[in-house]
């Protein structure tokens, strides 16, 4: 389990790798396939990190935003 250090440094590596990029996300299994359409293309806007946590954000339109989150256990 990744250390919460980590987990920071490498929300700041993709935030810099792809903060401001349309993104390209998709559901290999198809479990989450409608999900992915939704943010595929989407525009990362940030990732950030909180302890062990991590969570992007992008644009959903009509003035919302769509963030995903992911969690080390």
């Amino acid at each position: 389990m990744p250390e919460g250090h980590t987990i920071h440094r490498l929300a700041a590596d993709h935030r810099e790798r792809f903060g401001g990029r349309p993104v390209r996300v998709s559901s290999p299994q198809g479990t989450f396939a409608d999900s992915a359409a939704l943010l595929d293309g989407a525009v990362l806007e940030t990732t950030e990190a909180h302890g062990k946590h991590s969570s992007s954000a992008s644009p959903a339109g009509a003035g919302s935003t769509s963030t995903s989150a992911s969690s080390a256990r």
